[in-house]
């Protein structure tokens, strides 16, 4: 290398002329630079939070040319003559912002912004080619998919799947369909390719994966489909992944429709109605409207609460200078930690052979594995390292303690475990059934006379089948922490990632034998949790740096952090339910089982909540739900947002619309609660919140206008149809348990003023610490500037309860309201007169309980309530679906922060309507998780967002405070619904029965084939049999 390369920082330029062969985002984040606003969260170029600008000079136009690159594909080597600039380069908080930061933070555009810097550096980039973009043009670069990047590759190969219409006979068409000659030509220009002389071709693009079953494309006024061909997707690999192919290679059809020979005759022109078959989904920008009611006009214009408040560290989210657990800088001799994990799903352990590992240079100490736990390695069924058999692949076996990263994970190679495989080995739901492999007891609850209702009170009985995916949490920041020994005591600090610090340092000492009281857990904020972040790892850092005495960081990458923890839980139900003619339920009954792992975890709880939360919003008499969770040969599954709701109410409301299938669209609204009443486990409560959302939901959707709008569409569209559904909520939030409501706060007065807050609740993207400031503001009547939130610690406020369950701002807000006013004028004289300027605030918490033995109780302090709409078109060829639109209706009381209670409801909905439409879990037969990227696992991103998305608060509402947290993921259900909606008049326009088993996610992989054929016999799910 002939000089070095440039990096800009802050206007400086920096070098390392001995770096060649790395990583780009390795060196960023290097000691050398601590450029932390870079993120490294996947490792595949998949997720953006990366993203970096490299400029170059164009020797063609003598003009410098800027690229957005994910730095996590792009070696050092690559960049000979390149400038580099990340996030830092752009804009600081302590110099001046650039206008895509401020924006993005006014405008509410961050939440956990762990890859908020990506999106910032990818419009960074766009403005530097163009400064004055369009709207398609800022979608394009934030989706991942701008043109400017383009000229960095080789000129493009496409692969090409020629299909030709034979050159006709005459001028009308055969009675019978002509055959289809196809072949694969390959060639490396951009332009249409004709498939025969004097022919003319339209190209389709069809992504992969979704070339599946039978298509036919006909001619009006033919018996028979002109065109027949079957392509299946194992026939294909379609690479999109520069990490793993040089060339971005694609299936392009090409269909002559209108062909025309050499002496004049030609095929008729197709029909309109047909013509959508040789259409693609525009790219839009989505826009829409959020509504929420404005504060009091009362209200002290110096009192925050209510008003739509940037998110506390909106800005340091956006310029990259909000700090993460990997942030911290690198403590004096750190050691790093990598885990060792079970290539097999039940095996007994024979040996552990370390010999190799330990020849290496850098391994520091023994491997630790459960022999060096002096106190208790988890619980008898619940291992913390495993001890004599492994249950699943990726249990945690052992662990390696190195000097650099390199290093451990190199030892971890060479660490090499024998096995004998076991019986049985069970991964779905279906075997596990067989093998009555179940973690606990059934839940059941019961009311009315269910048997009896099904044999005298119904005219019509149906029974289904629902299926339901897991879901992987995909917190963009993987779990990591650094533990700190200090010198005397045996105390530990230890920094993490963790939506529960009090768990983990309650862990911490029971598995080494410390008392709580040496033991402290720092987490300044968390790069998402959504239920699966409560502190395994750091358990294990903890065991090392007491072991060794040195600092011990530990930070999974994607693939490790996917593998071995467990996600959502998948479940299977199944369904009875008896009605009249006119679509009122008399009975239904509901089983379901779910696929828990190899431990119990929080499985039992689970299907708990999921039985006392499948009514949903419905009122039926006669009653029966049933689950069970059963045990399986997978890592073990865990909470997740909504805890068991999710998956639960969608078999309900497959039942209820099935109903509708045969009894019409007003089905929900009849067997809908409509006044003060009880749930099937007796508990009280006035449905009125819910019945508005409702009516809310469908005035501002134009539902019941737009439903005759999507008929017509459908009447006029062969192969697109649009589908349109609406599902209400009854989310019920908090723990079932008294307890776990109760909170605390503590606040410091400054005799300069200045007051430093700090509660039990942890920030994790959810923007508790900016309305625990609302709050305080408002009790102590001192300004926001005033006041400071530093962390969450267990060293000052101790005995915290998870932040989870939606309930977090809830119970930490009233904590800190109980706390007395203060009047700044007086503070000195305070000191003064020795009165104490600390003051704590308690909450003890909701009342909750639940008898499983009665069935009956109030496990809930209250109740969420909405409603969504949604309309979708779904492309009957491919399987893919355009999101049109979508309403939704929350009551949220009134919100402490309209702006991120919004913000709230629109992540959660998109989260479930990922979990519903395109995030599926793949295991190979063995129980090896496939699907550890976003490569492989497809989240929603920004071009997933409906075109038209608007969501309102209910106005002027009389519910008590209310947590929003969760309750949106169910209403991701309504895309779902529509596209059901649309595969229904897709089959009955082609005669097929409308009744086929519904199975979620539902994507283009199963859309397609359930559009034009009828039902096959079930495939069995990974997970879910």
């Amino acid at each position: 290398m002939n000089k070095p390369h440039g990096f800009q920082k802050r206007k400086k330029k920096v070098s390392d002329s001995e770096v060649f062969l790395a990583i780009l985002v390795n060196y960023i984040q290097s000691i050398n630079l601590r450029l932390t606003g870079t993120k490294y969260a996947c490792g595949r170029g998949g997720c953006g939070a990366c993203t970096v600008m490299v400029s170059k000079h164009d020797p063609v136009s003598r003009k410098i040319r800027h690229f957005s690159v994910t730095a996590c594909l792009v070696p050092i080597c690559s960049l000979y003559g390149a400038a580099v600039t990340t996030v830092e380069g752009v804009g600081s908080i302590k110099t001046r912002l650039h206008p895509v930061q401020e924006r993005i933070a006014k405008s509410h555009g961050t939440q956990c912004r762990f890859c908020t810097p990506g999106m910032v550096m990818s419009m960074y980039t766009l403005l530097r080619n163009l400064p004055q973009p369009s709207e398609e043009q800022l979608m394009g670069a934030l989706g991942g998919t701008s043109d400017m990047g383009k000229t960095l590759h080789p000129p493009e190969a496409r692969w090409e799947v020629c299909l030709r219409l034979p050159q006709p006979t005459s001028s009308q068409p055969s009675s019978g369909p002509p055959s289809v000659v196809s072949e694969v030509v390959q060639t490396s220009q951009s332009s249409s390719t004709s498939c025969a002389k004097g022919g003319r071709a339209r190209n389709v693009q069809i992504k992969s994966e979704i070339l599946g079953g039978d298509v036919d494309l006909g001619y009006p006024g033919q018996p028979g489909p002109a065109v027949s061909w079957t392509l299946c997707p194992s026939h294909f690999h379609i690479n999109h992944s520069p990490a793993q192919s040089s060339t971005n290679r694609h299936l392009c059809l090409i269909l002559d429709l209108n062909y025309v020979s050499q002496d004049g005759r030609h095929f008729p022109e197709i029909s309109d109605r047909f013509l959508s078959a040789l259409e693609d989904f525009p790219a839009t920008v989505p826009q829409g409207v959020q509504r929420y009611q404005s504060v009091d006009s009362h209200q002290a214009l110096q009192d925050p609460v209510g008003r739509p408040i940037m998110h506390l560290s909106g800005l340091k989210h956006a310029t990259g200078e909000a700090i993460f657990c990997d942030d911290i800088p690198t403590v004096d001799k750190e050691l790093f930690m990598a885990l060792v994990t079970s290539t097999r799903a039940h095996a007994k352990i024979i040996s552990v052979d370390l010999s190799k590992a330990l020849e290496l240079p850098g391994v520091v100490v023994d491997v630790i594995t459960a022999e060096d736990i002096p106190g208790t390695n988890g619980a008898e069924d619940d291992r913390l390292l495993a001890v004599d058999k492994v249950l699943c692949v990726g249990q945690i076996v052992c662990a390696v303690v190195a000097e650099t990263e390199a290093q451990a994970k190199r030892a971890v190679e060479e660490t090499k475990i024998a096995y004998e495989d076991l019986e049985p080995v069970i991964f779905t739901i279906e075997d596990a059934i067989k093998h009555s492999s179940f973690l606990c007891p059934e839940k059941k609850l019961e009311q009315g006379n269910v048997e009896k209702a099904f044999e005298e009170e119904v005219d019509q009985i149906v029974e289904g089948e629902v299926h339901v995916g897991g879901q992987e949490h995909f917190y963009m920041e993987t779990q990591r922490v650094l533990v700190i020994p200090k010198t005397e005591d045996k105390e530990l600090d230890i920094y993490v990632s963790t939506q529960d610090p009090a768990h983990v340092q309650k862990t911490v000492s029971s598995t080494l034998d410390i008392p709580i009281n040496r033991i402290t857990c720092h987490v300044k904020r968390v790069g998402g949790g959504f239920g699966g972040k409560v502190g395994r790892p750091a358990v294990l850092g903890a065991i090392a740096a007491v072991g060794t005495g040195y600092p011990i960081r530990l930070v999974l990458d994607r693939e490790d952090d996917m593998l071995i923890t467990g996600g959502r839980h998948p479940l299977f139900g199944k369904y009875k339910v008896g009605f009249m003619n006119s679509g009122r339920i008399r009975a239904l009954d509901i089983e379901c089982f779910i696929n828990g792992g190899c431990t119990l975890d929080d499985s039992e709880l689970v299907t708990e909540f999921l039985i006392l939360k499948m009514e949903n919003a419905y009122k039926i008499h006669n009653l029966r739900f049933r689950g069970r969770a059963c045990m399986t040969n997978l890592p073990s599954n865990t909470a997740f947002r909504g805890f068991g709701f999710p998956q639960g109410t969608l078999v309900t409301e497959s039942c209820i619309t099935a109903v509708a299938a045969k009894c019409g669209p007003s089905v929900r609204e009849k067997n809908m609660y409509k006044t003060v009443d009880k749930t099937i486990y007796k508990q009280a409560f006035n449905p009125e919140p819910l019945i508005r959302c409702w009516n809310e939901c469908l005035d501002k959707s134009s539902f019941h206008s737009r439903r005759m709008q999507v008929a017509e569409f459908n009447k006029k569209n062969y192969w697109r149809k649009r589908g349109l559904a609406v599902v209400p909520m009854k989310f019920s939030v908090g723990f079932a348990a008294t307890s776990f409501h109760q909170a605390a706060a503590l606040v410091h007065i400054y005799t300069d003023g200045s007051v430093l807050v700090t509660h039990g609740g942890n920030e994790l993207g959810q923007g508790i610490h900016t309305k625990m400031l609302q709050v305080a503001s408002r009790e102590l009547k001192v300004p926001t500037s005033h006041m400071h939130i530093c962390e969450t610690s267990t060293a000052t406020v101790p005995n915290t309860i998870a932040t989870a369950a939606s309930i977090g701002s809830d119970v930490n807000g009233r904590a800190v309201q109980v706390l007395p006013p203060v009047c700044l004028s007086w503070i000195e004289a305070a000191f003064e007169q020795r009165i104490s300027l600390s003051a704590t605030g308690y909450f003890r918490g909701y009342e909750a309980f639940m008898d499983w033995e009665k069935r009956e109780g109030d496990p809930f302090p209250y109740y969420v309530y909405g409603a969504a709409s949604s309309e979708v078109e779904v492309d009957c060829l491919t399987g893919a679906h355009k999101k049109i639109r979508t309403d939704i209706v929350m009551d949220a009381c009134c919100s402490l922060n309209p702006a991120i209670d919004i913000g709230q409801i629109e992540g959660s909905f998109t989260q479930g309507m990922g979990l519903y439409t395109t995030e599926e879990l793949k295991y190979s037969p063995e129980g090896v998780l496939y699907s550890r990227g976003p490569d492989d696992y497809k989240i929603p991103t920004i071009t997933d967002i409906p075109e038209e998305f608007n969501v309102s608060l209910l106005p002027s509402s009389q519910t008590p405070l209310t947590g929003l947290g969760e309750s949106g993921m169910f209403l991701g259900s309504s895309v779902f619904f529509a596209i059901a909606d649309a595969v229904a008049t897709a089959r009955r326009e082609r005669d097929i029965a409308e009744d086929f088993t519904v199975r979620s996610p539902e994507g283009p992989g199963p859309c397609s084939p359930t559009c034009t054929r009828p039902a096959q016999p079930a495939e069995r799910c990974a997970q879910c049999g």
